[in-house]
């Protein structure tokens, strides 16, 4: 039997925990939950992008691809305006990723899909870039997201209908592996992994990574996320 990867990608300030539950557990604050053993469907991907598409290469394949958006609209040059319904976020939102979470969370456990809005400037997709194909916070959270492969499973926020902490989590029965993106909650956070027994593995085989993404401002470019924790 191979060992579970447990991937999980930190968007917010604050430290995190991790433990693997087989049993009853009491909740706490700034608590997500996320069970294995209940998958909800393919990873739908619902996002994309309102007026992101710049000029010839701006964005480039390597900056959009690795996003996998599910739907994009564009404009002809000087043409009319699309009618509104099809975009999401408010100005104030946008590149940031404990916002944005608040978003695509909601889509994906729907599974469905919306486009980002153009609120700022052009060549800059939505303002998941700084200038043209430099990537800022925003852009490594949709990365993550674009990263997910296989079903996503049951995750339980502590505020599922208001604003908060969120996540989206997911899990690649092919590939052994699992994903986990949260944020929108400053201080400490737990995540509780549970159902693995239902998949055969035990938490003792479980080795967990997290990584940490923080804000660099509307503009301020952004490296690859950080490794916070790595621990077998």
């Amino acid at each position: 039997m191979k060992p579970i990867t447990i991937l999980t990608s930190l968007f917010c300030s604050g430290l995190v925990s991790l433990s693997v539950q087989t049993g009853c557990f009491a909740a706490q604050a700034n608590q997500l939950t996320v069970d294995f053993s209940r998958q909800t469907g393919p990873v739908y991907h619902g996002t994309g992008f309102l007026y992101g598409l710049s000029e010839p290469n701006v964005p480039n394949a390597n900056v959009l691809v690795p996003l996998k958006p599910d739907v994009t609209s564009q404009k002809a040059p000087n043409g009319l305006q699309h009618p509104g319904g099809d975009e999401y976020s408010t100005f104030k939102d946008l590149s940031v990723p404990g916002e944005l979470i608040q978003w695509i969370s909601r889509f994906e456990t729907s599974k469905v899909g919306a486009g980002l809005a153009y609120w700022h400037i052009d060549d800059d997709l939505d303002d998941l870039e700084v200038g043209a194909n430099q990537p800022n916070s925003g852009w490594w959270l949709y990365k993550a997201y674009g990263d997910m492969t296989g079903s996503t499973v049951q995750i339980t926020s502590p505020n599922p209908n208001g604003y908060g902490l969120q996540g989206i989590a997911a899990l690649d029965q092919t590939r052994k592996q699992s994903s986990v993106i949260f944020g929108g909650a400053s201080g400490d956070v737990t995540v509780v992994a549970k159902g693995l027994s239902a998949l055969g593995i035990s938490g003792d085989r479980a080795h967990a990574t997290v990584w940490i993404n923080r804000w660099t401002g509307y503009e301020g470019v952004a490296d690859p996320p950080n490794v916070l924790s790595d621990v077998c």
